[in-house]
């Protein structure tokens, strides 16, 4: 059995999932934040309907310029980059290759800190502090899994 076939599957398929995220409504933050796109970037019409959330009425314009946007923008950012961070770890813990893979070890203790402040700044601490501990025990799983 190949293990590279394998680990990309299941990364694929992470991949798969945080992109698919949830189509329910999400409570955003009680202070929408400025969005740093540039003017000429705000949309003149209104979204197709296939874009368009759910509980949109037909026709009516989406807003985009949100603190729950951009949120979604960062965490999708992220979780890209965990991704790239936990195959290029794995690929050095299998080519043995310690010091590479003690690297990457770190950027994804970062980049797992850096999630559990943007989960902790819509949900609070204590939301910030469960999700820290998960994660670090999600990294941790797939170290030992590799």
């Amino acid at each position: 059995m190949q293990i590279k076939p394998l680990i990309a599957t299941a990364l694929g398929a992470a991949v798969l999932l945080a992109a698919c995220g949830s189509s329910g409504a999400t409570k955003a933050p009680a202070t929408p934040a400025a969005s740093t796109a540039p003017a000429s970037a705000a949309p003149t019409s209104a979204a197709p309907a296939s874009m368009a959330p759910a509980s949109a009425a037909p026709g009516a314009a989406v807003m985009t310029d949100t603190a729950a946007a951009d949120l979604r923008t960062k965490l999708d950012l992220a979780l890209g980059e965990h991704i790239i961070f936990a195959s290029k770890a794995t690929g050095a813990a299998l080519g043995g290759r310690a010091a590479e893979f003690a690297a990457y070890g770190d950027l994804l203790n970062k980049n797992g800190t850096d999630l559990g402040k943007m989960i902790g700044a819509a949900f609070g601490t204590a939301a910030e502090d469960s999700f820290n501990k998960i994660w670090s025990a999600h990294n941790g799983f797939f170290v030992d899994y590799t």
